[in-house]
């Protein structure tokens, strides 16, 4: 006879191992990109199409549920999530010298738009978490889903898009975020940022020198 605690736990570990974000194609983004090695889908134009651009705008980020969305989200957390996903975004396009504008650009030439969504994710169950640690260590993790693009300000072609997600993982997002119930799916959201922005080339700092 298996021990009740065994039991427990084994069940508990087997719940852990059945969650997880997967990479999704809800519609967000009109046509989505090839996929990758990785599970995630990912496109890039031609070096000679991504070169000029000066200034981007990252749009308010959308939510459009996947599979791995929760079917009735709290608007409090979904409305942070969004905005913390935005403020990556923008720290991940101005630490490759883009000028970030505020609203949508006056004069759109040598400008960049980015669209984004959160298409799932998922918290951690911080009360488990600290229950089982001392036995098993934390089983619920969280992560999120995201589709973004980016498109030419004035004409609208795409010249990037991502199609990723990511999970509670030690060495990426960190041990602590087991204990917050949205660290994991922050920190998958901030990778996902930094990886849309890496496919555009790094600016010159010079800004005269940025053609």
């Amino acid at each position: 006879m298996i021990p009740r605690r065994s039991a427990t736990l084994a069940a508990l570990l087997l719940l852990a191992a059945c969650a997880g974000q997967q990479t999704t194609a809800t519609g967000f983004l009109a046509a989505p990109p090839p996929a990758a090695e990785d599970g995630s889908r990912a496109f890039t134009a031609v070096p000679d199409r991504l070169r000029g651009y000066r200034s981007v705008w990252v749009e308010e980020v959308a939510f459009s549920p996947g599979a791995g969305a929760p079917e009735a989200p709290d608007a409090a957390e979904l409305a942070a999530l969004r905005a913390s996903y935005r403020a990556a975004l923008r720290e991940a396009f101005a630490a490759r010298n883009y000028l970030l504008l505020d609203a949508a650009p006056a004069n759109p030439a040598e400008s960049l738009r980015v669209r984004a969504a959160i298409t799932g994710y998922e918290r951690a169950n911080v009360r488990l978490n600290l229950a089982t640690t001392l036995l098993i260590g934390p089983v619920t993790g969280g992560g999120a889903a995201s589709e973004a693009e980016v498109v030419d300000a004035t004409t609208g072609e795409r010249l990037a898009a991502l199609s990723t997600h990511g999970n509670a993982t030690p060495w990426l997002g960190g041990p602590l975020n087991y204990y917050r119930a949205h660290g994991h799916a922050r920190a998958a959201l901030a990778r996902h940022a930094a990886a849309l922005a890496a496919q555009l080339p790094r600016r010159p700092q010079n800004w005269a020198d940025a053609r």
